[in-house]
């Protein structure tokens, strides 16, 4: 368990990193602004950063209002406070019981494509 729990705190400290490095939110998606310019063809829609009008380039342009949405949702302000609630749980964890299968969910759930996940964590 022990191996499981540095695997954790590893990766959300990467997610923290990643998302402290990001723009702040709140972010915003939005519809309809096709001609984002060179290589982005006919795309209408997309991520607005704060600071950006509605005449400026996204930084985050899609062909689909789902992944605008979605991506907007998951600006680095809820990122970070889903991270400090899952490093939380991860550093408070003292046994095993139900909260070890939640920590061994919690790890599998997130990360069990990650190249370090080992299977054998959660039997």
């Amino acid at each position: 368990m022990d191996d499981l729990l540095a695997f954790l705190q590893a990766r959300l400290a990467e997610e923290t990193l990643a998302a402290a490095g990001a723009s702040s939110g709140p972010w915003s998606a939005w519809r309809g602004r096709p001609g984002l310019g060179p290589g982005f063809g006919d795309l209408a829609f997309g991520v607005t950063l704060p600071g950006q009008g509605a005449g400026d380039v996204a930084a985050i342009a899609t062909r689909s209002w789902t992944d605008a949405e979605h991506i907007a949702r998951w600006d680095p302000v809820r990122a970070l406070a889903l991270t400090a609630v899952l490093r939380e749980a991860v550093d408070s964890f003292h046994g095993e019981g139900r909260e070890g299968w939640i920590i061994m969910a919690l790890g599998e759930a997130l990360y069990s494509g990650h190249p370090d996940w080992q299977a054998e964590w959660c039997p």
